[in-house]
């Protein structure tokens, strides 16, 4: 739940493995309406922080939901 109004410009996590593709979706409420995704390849495991393509302009209170699927070798 958005705390205050603004906007989302990036997401941040970890992969444990070189060359992880990543897909994420960010979704309004719990799995609603696809808001935006994004796709790509880390080539190193460790921690990233993702630009999104666009912002998502989010009100206070509203309820979103980021979802990263990842795909790692082997």
């Amino acid at each position: 739940t958005a705390a205050q109004a603004g906007s989302l410009t990036h997401v941040d996590f970890w992969t444990t493995s070189n060359n992880a593709e990543y897909q994420i979706y960010i979704y309004n409420g719990s799995f609603g309406a696809l808001l935006a995704s994004k796709s790509g390849t880390c080539a190193e495991f460790g921690y990233y922080s993702i630009p999104l393509t666009s912002p998502v302009s989010l009100s206070a209170g509203q309820v979103f939901t980021v979802a990263v699927k990842m795909t790692t070798p082997g």
